[in-house]
């Protein structure tokens, strides 16, 4: 984290740290990359020498809550990130009487954290010194709650949960869909199966292969399932048929939220489109290329089919692949080829209706 003063007022929209602005004069407390990047562009000056102290909150705090009574999060996580902290800080909240407010990106507030309960307030991104002054503490890295400092090769929920002292079987986390929202995404009364599909994530190496949506769409489709196609459309092609609504880039969150909670099952990559579906309660499937199954083990709405090459799971994260390959070959593998996922998916829907598919 680094202090930066800035010397000319601007408006900014960031691809991590949202919208917001910079006022000329002020200091904030910022992330490194983001001070770096508004230096660079001649913004202000990063504090090299003389820096103010910043009241941390750390694990050790827990010991005596009533030191901190209101703590501010600093939040640069992705939507999925987001949905892991929604689950387990409202339970912080009520078992040690701490109020959390967060800095993050707009939208996360108002789509992820409002709806799953947090009771504290949104803090525009970058919090400046007269904001952190009005709180106890300081989080900028929630992962240092994590018991093992691993949350790629164990499950993030648990971590927290354990870093924070909490009774797992007390969570029981929520997401609360605007009742207007709810009415204008009512679907129609239909005697289908509805299967919501998500095949991309932040990241190459999670995301499903392009050129295998349609072999996976024809096995969905020719198993007499209606696809409802969530996230985003990074491909340019759209699948818009009789049997698939393709609702990819044309839905907001919420939107989408009121889409999921209607399916009687979700097929998705890790992806925040699946840690919606679990809080929402909606059985679904996770394609895992470079995620543990671990990652999921609190997860109880969510079956995972992992790929059984044999560099997987790698832990990578974004586009890159450790092996040096032009793209991730772990969706390639039989083992979560569209035949074996369709396969997986007809055996989870026959459990839920108690009857045999095909």
């Amino acid at each position: 984290m680094d202090f930066i003063t800035i010397t000319e007022d601007r408006r900014f929209k960031h691809p991590v740290y949202g919208e917001g602005f910079l006022e000329r004069g002020k200091t904030y407390y910022t992330y490194t990359q983001f001070a770096r990047e508004t230096a660079k562009a001649g913004l202000g000056t990063i504090l090299e020498e003389v820096k103010p102290e910043v009241p941390s909150f750390a694990p050790a705090h827990l010991a005596a809550p009533e030191r901190f009574r209101k703590i501010l999060l600093i939040f640069a996580g992705g939507l999925g990130d987001a949905i892991t902290c929604g689950i387990v800080l409202p339970e912080v909240s009520r078992e040690y009487g701490i109020v959390i407010d967060i800095c993050c990106d707009r939208s996360k507030w108002d789509n992820v954290f409002t709806p799953m309960g947090m009771s504290g307030l949104h803090v525009p991104y970058p919090p400046d010194l007269g904001t952190l002054k009005g709180y106890d503490g300081v989080l900028s890295d929630i992962t240092c709650f994590y018991p093992s400092r691993d949350g790629v090769r164990f499950s993030p929920v648990m971590e927290l949960i354990k870093g924070f002292g909490l009774n797992a079987r007390e969570i029981r986390p929520s997401y609360e869909i605007p009742r207007e929202v709810m009415g204008a995404w009512r679907l129609p009364h239909a005697n289908t199966i509805r299967i919501g599909v998500n095949l991309d994530s932040n990241g190459l190496v999670k995301s499903y292969p392009p050129d295998l949506y349609g072999p996976l769409l024809r096995g969905l489709s020719d198993a007499g399932f209606d696809i409802f196609l969530l996230g985003m459309n990074r491909t340019g092609c759209w699948y818009d048929s009789r049997e698939i609504r393709d609702l990819r880039s044309r839905t907001a969150i919420p939107e989408s939220a009121a889409v999921i909670k209607q399916m009687d099952l979700v097929i998705g990559v890790d992806s925040f489109m699946v840690h919606l579906a679990n809080v929402l309660g909606t059985k679904s499937l996770v394609l895992l290329s470079s995620t543990c199954e671990e990652s999921f083990v609190w997860h109880e709405n969510i079956q995972c089919l992992s790929s059984k090459i044999g560099c997987a799971p790698c832990y990578s994260l974004f586009d890159s692949c450790p092996a040096n390959h032009q793209g991730c070959m772990a969706f390639y593998h039989d083992s979560v080829d569209p035949h074996a996922i369709v396969k997986c998916a007809a055996r989870m829907l026959a459990e839920k209706f108690s009857a045999p598919f095909q």
